[in-house]
């Protein structure tokens, strides 16, 4: 993940370079064009760039507008720009200064520190405040998975470089997360998002030609290759990235009879490849065209890692399971006269797929197989105006997702099409820059969806800067209409059952609900103070929901009859004669009060309250990042089907699996003499966490050493194998309660096991000899930031 950069642009009088208070600051080149007004030293500092090309321009009653000047930044560098405007005078007797434009570029640091002690991006997101991460259902890479205080994980939205994508795309596209240079986390609630949303960075064309090799080798067969490069010729910029990875689970190579009733060795390998190619082509400073395409391959051989029946699970050997995206993304800007306008069409194509033509139970065979493609289209128009103290967006967004499913229920194919899901949406936001201490932003989104509906969503959000080293922010926002896509009619076959015959329960997989009519309110409270080069941030939030779409486990009984194509009576039967099997439970009685369908429940009512602190202070040579978080996630509401016998959920009770606490230290120090780094993260989670774990905390240690070329990260993770192990088995932790008497606890799974991993990096980039800058009279550049990392310079 790189490290983000800053531009400071200080604004002067071309004529008597006094500083200009109040000036409008235009920022083009991110996902949407910012302005902001220069503080009373006439400065404005634009913070978390990703490394790319960008543009600045300043306005201001009274002035000609300067030229519109392009900007690159670095990773990790701050990019000062120095503009003198020129006076707009009626007199034309008079020699006017020409406005003109300084750059000055500094060092301010390197990679971020959560993100050079995590194995992935994904790992480094769970080192936040807020977020947990569910490994267990999506892989330990996956861009699905990621919980926001507490909210259900298909409530996080995803975006790619500013535009919203389909969770079949996220799903499809999971490979792809090792090509990301980074991600912005808003815990805000969007119209589609009731938890938020997660925007992946894409790897951006630089100036200067810039080179990259990384190669990550590992225990458990893990390996990573990448290349990159970008650069510009001409008006034509380009950056060009590939990865490939391997990974293998703890049981890959194992041999062990399972409940196929062979003995055989067991293959558990992961395999993913993906490239984007992200272009852009500037005529001029006011018109650009931007694209890229994103293409993630994955194949793996399945595997099952319970152990709740009488011997491990399994269906025999030869499970391959594949998935492929490809996401095409075309946009451009163009600036006419004070008005940006930016307009953008995405395209995504993914397949997934997955043959078991063995698949057996206790000699046994009944073949699966499954497939399924899924489509979407989006297409935007935005238009931004800067005037004076306010910066207004209108904008205009409309798409659609269909999916076609193939898959087997006791052998017999049957297919299911989902009609395609229409959005549209009309869009106003409105920033005012009230003074230079207060800024106000109105927002109203009209959406209509034939999934559910039409809805209003309004945000108000006021950021206040009293002082000079406290920022607060207040936010309040309602409406929401998300996205739901509908699977399978039917529950699965009893061959696809999980098991667990300690816990006398069984799993099956069930379908999404049609939508409802959805709505939420938000309020939020940020404070964030900074004291020299540190900092500490504290959020307070609480979220009331109605009709969002909760994955849940309901008791059998609350399924449709057409759920079951032969009947409950017969699907029971099935599910008997399989439990008593000697290869699953045998002899061990089989009960029907603990037969639930896992799908998506609409119409519920969710509470959720938290508290987030993050930190970052500076300790001599030691860079301290604690984070902690409180987190209350409960339904206010529940479905009828959720209160037959048997059922686990109860109103105004914590969920099972959302832990009530989260808490972390990064510790990054510095050996300058040595060019070393080193670091030590501890991560703690509360009981009721998704693995169903007691509290525990885990820690990674790394080191970083800069050799030439390039440099060597070597990273230890879960250095105490706490909680590891092969398989998941019921152990009765965290039991709760069921309707009719009597407890349920979810099987424990085991954490990865210690893992160590070593990664040399080597970048390069094409030799440009310095310029020395020139500077207007009686102006002085801003001096350098000083560094929050104690990270060497590369």
């Amino acid at each position: 993940m790189l490290e983000p950069g800053e531009i400071v642009v200080k604004v002067m009088d071309a004529t008597s370079h006094i500083a200009l208070p109040n000036a409008a600051v235009v920022l083009f080149g991110a996902n949407t064009p910012t302005s902001t007004l220069a503080n009373e030293i006439g400065a404005v500092t634009f913070s978390e760039l990703d490394p790319g090309s960008y543009s600045v321009q300043a306005q201001m009653s009274g002035y000609k507008d300067s030229a519109i000047v392009p900007v690159e930044v670095g990773e990790g560098q701050r990019v000062a720009v120095a503009i003198a405007l020129e006076p707009e005078l009626k007199t034309i007797a008079v020699v006017t200064a020409k406005a003109s434009v300084t750059i000055t570029t500094t060092t301010i640091g390197d990679d971020s520190s959560e993100r050079k002690v995590s194995s992935s991006l994904k790992d480094a997101l769970g080192k936040l405040a807020g977020i947990t991460l569910d490994d267990t259902t999506y892989g330990p890479n996956a861009s699905l998975g990621i919980s926001l205080n507490n909210h259900d994980a298909s409530q996080t939205g995803i975006s790619i470089g500013g535009i919203n994508i389909s969770s079949q795309a996220a799903a499809g596209l999971s490979t792809a997360l090792d090509l990301f240079s980074g991600a912005s986390v808003s815990f805000a609630p969007t119209a589609g998002s009731v938890a938020g949303n997660i925007d992946y960075h894409l790897f951006r064309p630089t100036k200067s030609w810039t080179y990259s090799l990384t190669n990550t080798i590992g225990n458990l067969g893990a390996s990573t290759q990448a290349a990159s490069f970008s650069g510009t010729k001409g008006k034509f910029a380009v950056a060009i990235q590939g990865v490939v990875t391997t990974a293998d689970l703890p049981l890959d190579g194992f041999v062990y009879a399972d409940q196929s009733g062979q003995s055989y060795l067991h293959q558990a390998t992961n395999f993913g490849s993906a490239a984007v190619v992200n272009a852009s082509y500037t005529l001029n400073p006011k018109f650009s065209l931007h694209g890229y395409w994103l293409h993630s391959n994955q194949s793996r051989s399945s595997v099952c890692a319970n152990f709740t029946t009488l011997v491990p699970c399994g269906l025999g050997p030869d499970n391959p399971s594949t998935s492929r995206g490809d996401s095409i993304t075309l946009s451009g800007n163009v600036l006419v006269g004070h008005v940006s306008l930016y307009g953008y069409g995405n395209a995504y194509s993914g397949s997934s797929d997955h043959d078991s033509p063995g698949r057996s139970l206790n000699g046994v065979v009944s073949p699966y197989q499954s497939s399924g493609t899924y489509s979407s289209l989006n297409l935007g128009l935005s238009a931004s105006l800067s005037a004076g103290r306010h910066t207004a967006f209108l904008g205009v967004s409309t798409g659609s997702n269909a999916s076609h499913s193939f898959t087997t229920y006791n052998g017999v194919p049957f297919s299911a099409e989902t009609p395609p899901q229409r959005t549209s949406s009309l869009f106003f936001s409105d920033q005012v820059n009230s003074n230079l201490k207060l800024k106000i932003t109105h927002t109203v989104d009209a959406i209509d969806s034939s999934a559910s509906g039409g809805t209003l969503y309004v945000d108000e959000s006021a950021d206040w800067k009293p002082a000079k080293n406290d920022t607060y922010n207040a936010n309040i926002s309602m409406g929401s209409s998300a996205h739901y896509y509908p699977t399978s009619r039917y529950v699965s076959d009893p061959f696809s059952a999980d098991y667990d015959c300690y816990n006398h329960s069984i799993f099956v997989s069930g379908g999404n609900d049609t939508t409802s009519h959805q709505s939420q309110l938000t309020y939020a409270l940020t404070w964030r103070h900074d004291f020299g080069p540190n900092n500490v941030t504290v959020q307070l939030s609480r979220q009331g929901a109605a009709g969002q779409l909760f994955n849940a486990a309901i008791p059998i009984a609350g399924e449709p009859p057409a759920a079951f194509p032969n009947g409950l009576p017969a699907y029971l039967a099935s599910l008997q004669a399989v439990w008593n099997s000697p290869n699953v439970c045998g002899s061990i009685p089989f009960q029907t009060d603990r037969i639930y369908a896992g799908q998506g429940i609409a119409g519920l009512g969710q509470l959720t309250t938290g508290l987030a602190v993050t930190g970052r202070v500076a300790i001599g040579n030691v860079l301290v990042l604690p984070t902690f978080a409180l987190s209350r996630a409960v339904l206010s509401s529940l479905d009828a089907r959720m209160e037959y016998p048997g059922s686990f959920y109860a109103a105004g009770v914590q969920l099972p699996k959302k832990p009530l606490m989260t808490a972390g230290l990064t510790l990054d120090g510095l050996l300058a003499h040595a060019k070393m780094e080193w670091l030590v993260n501890a991560q703690y989670l509360s009981g009721n966490n998704v693995y169903n774990q007691p509290a525990f905390t885990t820690y990674t240690a790394g080191l970083v050493v800069h050799v030439h070329p390039g440099s060597i990260t070597i990273l230890d993770t879960n250095v105490f194998n706490t909680h590891s192990g092969l398989f998941t088995t019921y152990q009765g932790v965290n039991p709760r309660p069921v309707i009719g008497g009597g407890t349920f606890a979810y099987s424990t799974s085991p954490l990865p096991p210690r893992q160590w991993q070593i990664t040399w990096r080597i970048p390069w980039s094409q030799h440009i000899s310095p310029t020395k800058p020139t500077l207007p009279p009686a102006v002085a550049a801003p001096k350098p930031k000083p560094s929050s990392s104690p990270s060497p310079k590369p």
